[in-house]
């Protein structure tokens, strides 16, 4: 290529570039939104290369945007059997997002610990819960009391169990009796 196709080429981008700067950040957030992945591809989330997190490593306004536009960050998805996402990343996700969507499909064969510690997390932010979908592993039942009216926005609750060790001597679970749930859902069996 010559100097003065470089040039040329060059030019060109940064003209795109300008371009992009130009458009309002409502907008950008708007169109930002379009990036989350669909419902065969959630599995993805949570990880570096996906959106929202790639679009923070574009430039400093895409960062400023995608930090600043809370629907980007709403849902939490987290797929024990196929991967668990670092607790820092998982911080900043809820620290980022307004209301949450949270689906947890834990997995007993995996890293309870870890499972354990993100559960945590994600309860001590239960007052934000609109959506809960929950594969429950053993070791989130005796956590789950102590969510008793701290659900007051959750709107839709999907439960079930990861296997029937999970549930063995659990009568019941009725920490989720006082939520005004619009769609209740609960699967006993595994």
């Amino acid at each position: 290529m010559s100097l003065l196709e470089a040039r040329s080429k060059a030019l060109k981008n940064a003209a795109v570039a300008s371009t992009l700067r130009r458009i309002p950040p409502e907008i950008l957030g708007l169109i930002f939104e379009w990036t989350l992945l669909t419902k065969d591809r959630r599995k993805e989330l949570l990880r570096p290369h996906a959106s929202p997190w790639v679009l923070t490593r574009v430039s400093s306004l895409w960062r400023a945007v995608s930090i600043s536009t809370p629907r980007l960050w709403s849902l939490v998805y987290i797929h024990a059997a196929s991967y668990i996402p670092p607790l820092s990343m998982v911080q900043a996700q809820v620290a980022r997002a307004g209301t949450l969507q949270i689906q947890f499909h834990g997995c007993e064969n995996e890293d309870v610990d870890r499972q354990t510690e993100l559960f945590d997390l994600l309860c001590e932010h239960s007052t934000r819960w609109e959506e809960l979908a929950l594969i429950s592993i053993a070791s989130f039942v005796s956590r789950m009391d102590a969510l008793r009216g701290r659900l007051p926005a959750l709107k839709q609750l999907w439960l079930q169990w990861a296997e029937a060790a999970s549930h063995q001597g659990v009568d019941s679970i009725d920490c989720f009796e006082t939520c005004h749930c619009e769609k209740r859902s609960t699967r006993i069996s595994h």
